[in-house]
């Protein structure tokens, strides 16, 4: 499945999708797109630093690299920022001078693609959704771990998630700008910032041929998708038609008059 990238920002996709970044095992979101999630996503960020600080890790985090932290959109922050799932992927163990080597970090971020992998299919298991197709990113891995991001996208095309890579030209560097710009005109995709994901995504196109699948040939709802409430409102409908039918035909036409003599 394809890495697209567009023009916009990663906080305005549809609520529901879920956020990939890619995070240190310390527990720091400091710096980065990062900070904008601890902004964002105060509840979500402390769920993160308990799961890189407890106990039983603090002295052992080096088992926590390649693996992610999927987080549920969380009530306060939703009130906030809305409804987000939120991939931490564990791609090195330090943080600032002390990052991890870039390809340790590939490595990392391979290993915790296929953990994402299986915990949104627990996901979909447990709750009865599918968030496969709701994957969101930005050039991750390129800016603070100083990763070469033609080298992480290779790896998360290895994933077959179909992952829309999401960038914020007015924070990013010139070049970094006229690079994001070439790849969409090669893809095909408008270069200007989307501002109507539904459009881009065709949301609503799925639900017009949803309902054309729910249609009978003949244009009239297929009973088998009638909700109980609307075959109740069919069948009164179809009564009262029916009722019409016969008081018209109760109204018959008076006999013409005999006007044979007699």
């Amino acid at each position: 499945m394809p890495v697209t990238e567009y023009a916009g920002d990663l906080f305005s996709v549809p609520e529901g999708s879920v956020l990939i970044h890619s995070c240190n095992c310390q527990g720091s979101w400091g710096g980065g797109v990062a900070a904008a999630f601890r902004d964002k996503f105060p509840t979500a960020n402390v769920i993160y630093e308990d799961y890189c600080l407890t106990p039983d890790t603090c002295h052992h985090k080096k088992w926590l690299v390649g693996t992610t932290l999927l987080i549920p959109p969380q009530k306060e922050d939703k009130k906030k920022s809305g409804s987000y799932w939120i991939a931490c992927l564990m791609t090195s163990l330090h943080h600032g001078g002390r990052v991890d080597k870039p390809a340790a970090i590939l490595g990392a971020t391979q290993k915790a693609m296929e953990d994402l992998k299986k915990k949104l299919k627990v996901q979909q298991q447990r709750l009865g959704i599918s968030l496969e197709d709701k994957l969101f990113t930005i050039r991750m891995n390129s800016d603070l771990f100083k990763v070469p991001w033609t080298q992480t996208k290779s790896v998360l095309q290895l994933s077959r998630y179909d992952i829309k890579v999401v960038n914020n030209l007015e924070i990013m560097k010139a070049q970094d700008v006229k690079d994001v710009q070439e790849v969409m005109k090669a893809q095909g995709t408008d270069t200007t910032p989307v501002t109507d994901w539904d459009k881009v995504l065709g949301i609503g196109e799925k639900a017009e041929k949803t309902q054309e699948g729910e249609d009978g040939e003949d244009g009239e709802e297929s009973n088998a998708a009638l909700t109980p409430k609307s075959k109740k409102r069919k069948k009164s409908q179809a009564e009262s038609e029916a009722g019409k039918k016969k008081k018209k035909k109760s109204k018959k036409a008076p006999e013409p008059e005999n006007t044979e003599a007699g």
